[in-house]
């Protein structure tokens, strides 16, 4: 704590930064919903193809993403059957393991995450352009904390 903040201040602003990290998780959980609610899907595919997105350039198998989604191996194949209908994935046998099959985004889904998360880039650029390179990387040190802690 620094000389200038007392005790009560920074517990205030930890209580402000709290209140502020729930309405950013209320923001992306309604995001979200409209995201699947405008494309038909279910939150749990949008979720799959979250997933998907991050793990762009590793090969994720069906069986990992059910693990990831927490779905049975019937219902991770119901759910990769409906996004690959939908345009959105697509099937491919590993060149390593033919037994393994991957699960990879299509240039569709790519196009239609971009439609959806422009609005969102907009955003961030014009709440961080008055920031430092200091004061960004102090944000970005508190968010990979949050996002580290909650993985599983």
């Amino acid at each position: 704590m620094d000389g200038a903040t007392t005790r009560t201040e920074r517990d205030d602003l930890l209580r402000q930064v709290g209140g502020d990290v729930q309405a950013l998780y209320r923001s992306a959980t309604v995001l979200a919903a409209r995201l699947a609610a405008a494309s038909g899907l279910h939150p749990t595919d949008t979720r799959a193809l979250e997933l998907l997105d991050a793990a762009t350039g590793s090969d994720v198998t069906v069986g990992s993403l059910g693990a990831q989604l927490g779905l049975s191996s019937p219902a991770v194949t119901a759910l990769v059957d409906r996004l690959e209908r939908a345009g959105l994935v697509e099937r491919v046998r590993d060149v390593g393991d033919r037994r393994r099959v991957l699960v990879r985004l299509t240039d569709t889904a790519r196009r239609y995450a971009a439609e959806w998360l422009e609005p969102v880039g907009r955003r961030m650029k014009a709440a961080t352009a008055d920031l430092s390179a200091e004061e960004l990387a102090t944000v970005s040190r508190f968010l990979r904390h949050l996002v580290d802690d909650a993985a599983p």
